[in-house]
């Protein structure tokens, strides 16, 4: 064999090597989105059309189950793909820097959106397995992502009794600029309606309410226990309830539905503080009290504390009702009487079940609740005199 054709057939296999290399190591197409932030957690996104699978890991899921080469957690899986080829899954996280990394088909690892940091994870320095580094995400807690005339207190789930049956609802809210339509799926009827991750189905379907950008829906009826939902926006937006800081491992919002009596309550741990809750009422009437908003919170701090409660139910827009609220909240004599109360004040269109069962036909109307929860006072539009008598009395 001369010379020339020994070199063109160690070329030959030099470039088949090559080839066979480049093929082994060449990686599924696949352009990581932008992340999505939202108030409990980061909706992760992936485009990669030709992937049969992608997988999330990172630091807040132990890397999907990762020996540092291939995903086996099943629950690390994203869903997808759409009709676009991507691929998606929201993760509920904790305040911090999170690192991670997509896995196209479970073994071929990539970094998030190049605009992130990157950042060493827990197996870059095992030799021969992931040497590529994560990306890192800092996530903290949002303030409400709704503006200052949409009060906190009014975007809280709360339990609604229905006096007929006796059934368990739950009012659910949800504030979006962008939401052409809202649903919201879960757990009470094995999450229905849902199809391909996208939710059409019209019985699922939120109401805009006369509050700019606010949509809501009274889910139910719902069994005694644990209930997980989720909010669809435009039928594929997936989104825990920003109100509700318990939520499952799939991002889902919990809470837990309790039967007191006759009337059924909602148990949950509210993402937003009640003083922050209070401090925007409190802008709302002026003065110094600190007016709860849930009919639920208000019970439940009255029930925990054995003081007192002043209830109002108001309408929204009513002069009446507006009048109302904010002499009480400019009376620094009557302050000073309700500085050891409770004071709760609940829209008209939050309390329907207590204005039906009582035959409230008019509003503001005032309750004052002993200690036992019992009603000792109730009134239309009370003068401020006669209802600071009634709390001397009660006191």
């Amino acid at each position: 064999m001369n010379e020339a054709f020994s070199n063109l057939l160690a070329a030959t296999a030099c470039a088949a090597i090559i080839s066979v290399a480049t093929t082994a190591v060449a990686q599924t197409p696949a352009e990581p989105l932008p992340l999505v932030q939202t108030p409990t957690g980061i909706l992760f996104r992936v485009k990669a059309p030709t992937a049969q699978s992608v997988y999330l890991g990172g630091t807040f899921n132990g890397w999907g189950g990762s020996d540092g080469y291939a995903i086996t957690d099943p629950g690390a899986k994203m869903f997808g793909p759409d009709e676009t080829g991507t691929f998606e899954v929201f993760a509920p996280l904790t305040p911090g820097t999170h690192v991670f990394k997509y896995a196209i088909n479970g073994t071929e690892w990539i970094p998030g959106p190049p605009d992130l940091p990157r950042a060493k994870d827990d197996f870059d320095n095992t030799p021969g397995q992931r040497q590529m580094m994560g990306s890192a995400v800092d996530f903290s807690l949002q303030e409400p992502p709704w503006p200052s005339y949409v009060p906190t207190g009014e975007m809280l789930p709360f339990a609604f009794t229905n006096q007929q049956t006796g059934e368990a609802y739950l009012r659910v809210r949800f504030f979006s600029r962008n939401a052409q339509i809202a649903h919201v799926v879960g757990s009470w009827d094995g999450w229905a309606g849902i199809g391909n991750r996208n939710v059409t189905e019209p019985t699922k379907a939120m109401t805009k309410t006369p509050v700019p950008n606010v949509w809501e829906s009274y889910i139910g009826p719902l069994p005694e226990g644990f209930v997980q939902y989720k909010i669809v926006a435009n039928t594929r937006e997936w989104l825990s309830d920003p109100c509700v800081a318990d939520v499952s491992q799939d991002g889902n919002s919990v809470v837990f539905m309790a039967k007191n009596g006759n009337q059924w309550s909602a148990a949950y741990t509210p993402r937003f503080s009640a003083d922050q809750v209070r401090s925007e009422t409190k802008k709302r009437w002026g003065g110094t009290l600190d007016w709860e908003d849930d009919r639920n919170a208000g019970f439940a701090a009255a029930r925990l504390t054995n003081k007192k409660m002043l209830w109002i139910i108001t309408l929204p827009g009513s002069k009446p009702s507006e009048a109302l609220m904010r002499n009480i909240s400019a009376d620094a004599a009557l302050s000073e009487q309700l500085k050891d109360f409770i004071c709760l004040e609940t829209r008209a269109s939050d309390v329907k079940d207590i204005i039906q069962s009582r035959g409230i036909y008019r509003l503001p109307y005032v309750v004052l609740v002993d200690s036992t929860y019992k009603p000792v006072y109730e009134k239309f539009n009370p003068p401020l005199d006669e209802l600071k008598q009634s709390l001397s009395e009660l006191k």
